[in-house]
């Protein structure tokens, strides 16, 4: 039997003060306590047995980075995708479990949150994470378009969504043809554009934040909250 991301993440660790500052992944999840983010070391995998039924793959990853940050998706206890990325500021990242099926976040919306209720939809983890502090209901494709499996479970979540996609060329395209496929199945659909120039949300949000840009955030913060606030407000919709 192949090692499951619960079993990762069952033996993974909180973030700490010494990690904090690593990157922005660490910093976030050290700040707000996050569960879904952890560290997992290999000594972790070895002391656990782990290495002996672990991908290769993954295994020269950890190996390779000594201790890998894990971004765990966790839906009532069960937990269908990790994402285990570098300690060290890099883009590498490697994947267990499946990230088509079912929405990053799905399982941090907010506790009355019911059909009908406004979903924000972007494209990345740390979007999605440092979005729902400023409004609960958001979830992450990890993905530029909504998958099929991801449409079918937005049928039966609610018949409004936000789209905030990502300010790139694939985001751009993801986002039309996101608009197009929910309106023609009956979607209420709004599209709030990324501040200023800033690719994504967490780029807007979430580095400003880390570099200490107060006035860069304060801004920030400001444009999305209006944003939704307006669309929320035309939907005649009460954010508790």
């Amino acid at each position: 039997m192949g090692v499951t991301p619960l079993d990762l993440y069952q033996i993974s660790n909180k973030i700490d003060a010494d990690r904090a500052h690593l990157n922005k992944y660490t910093y976030l999840g050290y700040k707000f306590n996050f569960p879904h983010y952890r560290v997992l070391s290999l000594k972790d995998v070895m002391l656990n047995g782990l290495h002996t039924c672990l991908p290769k793959h993954l295994l020269n990853f950890i190996s390779e980075q000594g201790e890998v940050l894990l971004i765990a998706n966790i839906i009532s206890g069960y937990i269908p995708l990790l994402q285990l990325r570098s300690l060290h500021g890099e883009k590498a990242f490697q994947a267990v479990g499946s990230q088509s099926k079912l929405f990053y976040g799905q399982g941090m919306l907010d506790k009355d949150f019911k059909y009908g209720d406004p979903l924000l939809i972007q494209e990345g983890v740390f979007d999605t994470d440092i979005m729902r502090g400023l409004y609960p209901n958001c979830l992450g494709t990890m993905t530029s378009k909504i998958t099929h499996s991801q449409f079918e479970v937005l049928k039966l979540m609610t018949n409004r969504i936000i789209l905030l996609g990502d300010d790139d060329k694939p985001g751009r395209i993801g986002t039309k043809n996101n608009r197009k496929k929910l309106l023609d199945a009956g979607f209420q659909v709004k599209l709030i554009f990324q501040y200023n120039g800033y690719k994504d949300t967490g780029e807007a949000l979430g580095d400003t934040l880390l570099n200490n840009d107060g006035i860069s955030f304060n801004n920030a913060v400001r444009y999305y909250k209006t944003k939704l606030n307006n669309i929320l407000k035309e939907w005649d919709y009460d954010l508790r």
